[in-house]
């Protein structure tokens, strides 16, 4: 019988060290900035692409002036999210009752010896902005080959012509404030421009106020998460000229600034949605009717009331500001018109019949001639 075999001792642990939150979420914002701000690669990181025959899409003769109008418009957001940022900012400080929206912007540039021609070259850009979106979404400017027809549709028509159709009501927020007399122009105290007893008029008014309040709701809800999938996602990022950011430091900058602005617009959106079921709650109770301010200013003023309200609207203002820069830098960075997702066209059928029996009946017609 052999004898029994000693059983080596086992290893001495050694006392585990607990670990730190902050630590451990700095090291996971850090991997994902690592994962996210990579350059794309394949087809997708250029804006040379094939371009078939009845490419749906703006004629390719007038893409140096969708690459204008754009570029010229991205800067009027720029002016409006960076002015936007600095009125959260200064809610945030507890300095003065101003509406902090986009109305409260366009006051407030007027509010001062230049305005009205600060607010006329706004009012320009902001229309450039417009013709831009509704050009792509007349066209169906980016739609993609590896997409359905629906989503085409949605996310390259009904998103742009939407997009434009808000920053037409913001420029006739311009103009208005532009034709308003200066005595009465000002963001302390609103204007004609901002005053207003939406969203409480509405849900007081009956069922079909209740119901167009919280349908209102639900869209910057909807709206709040869009922005958040672009988080998500980085889908941005395929828009934006990847060989101009082939510098590490430039690509971290760039996607950095995307990634902040998009996540602070989608908590601006939600805080609007936010003020606007939180009114249906109460059905326009008068802890509500405020008639001073627009509808964005009213939902920043009602979490300005309290320290952790305050605390997160100064982080939304910075987001916002960095936004506007992120804004600023597609003026440079930017492709224009928007390319298609996957580089592959969608193609109308219709027009690529056409495009080919004119070259067709072109090329005959060289012949003849020679």
């Amino acid at each position: 019988m052999s004898p029994p075999q000693r059983l080596a001792p086992s290893p001495t642990l050694a006392p585990t060290t607990p670990i730190n939150p902050t630590e451990a979420t700095t090291v996971a914002v850090l991997a994902f900035l690592l994962t996210t701000t990579q350059a794309p690669t394949g087809p997708t990181s250029s804006a040379n692409f094939h371009h078939p025959d009845g490419e749906v899409g703006i004629d390719p003769k007038h893409k140096r002036i969708v690459k204008f109008v754009g570029r010229v418009g991205f800067m009027a957001k720029a002016i409006i999210y960076g002015v936007l940022g600095g009125l959260l900012l200064r809610v945030a400080a507890g300095h003065g009752n101003v509406d902090s929206s986009p109305q409260g912007v366009f006051l407030l540039v007027g509010d001062n010896p230049v305005g009205i021609p600060l607010l006329i070259a706004l009012a320009a850009c902001i229309a450039l902005y417009c013709t831009w979106r509704w050009w792509e979404a007349f066209t169906g400017q980016g739609s993609d080959a590896e997409y359905s027809k629906k989503k085409n549709f949605f996310r390259y028509r009904v998103s742009p012509f939407v997009s434009g159709a808000v920053y037409a009501a913001y420029d006739y927020y311009v103009i208005r404030t532009i034709l308003t007399a200066p005595s009465e122009r000002t963001t302390e105290s609103g204007s004609e421009t901002t005053r207003s007893s939406f969203p409480d008029s509405w849900a007081s008014s009956g069922v079909a106020g209740k119901i167009g309040v919280g349908f209102l709701g639900c869209l910057f809800l909807v709206a709040t998460l869009t922005q958040w999938q672009v988080v998500a996602m980085g889908s941005f990022k395929r828009e934006l000229y990847q060989d101009k950011l082939k510098r590490k430091w430039l690509r971290w900058l760039v996607h950095g600034l995307g990634y902040i602005g998009f996540l602070a617009r989608g908590f601006l959106f939600l805080l609007v949605s936010v003020l606007l079921f939180r009114t249906l709650a109460n059905s326009g109770g008068a802890e509500f009717a405020d008639k001073q301010h627009s509808i964005t200013g009213k939902a920043i003023l009602t979490m300005s009331e309290e320290w952790w309200g305050r605390t997160i609207l100064c982080l939304v203002g910075i987001g916002l500001c960095l936004y506007a820069c992120f804004a600023a830098l597609n003026t440079v960075f930017k492709i224009y018109p928007t390319p298609p997702n996957s580089r592959k066209p969608a193609v109308d059928e219709d027009k690529a019949k056409e495009e080919q029996e004119k070259a067709s009946s072109d090329a005959t017609e060289i012949n003849r001639q020679r």
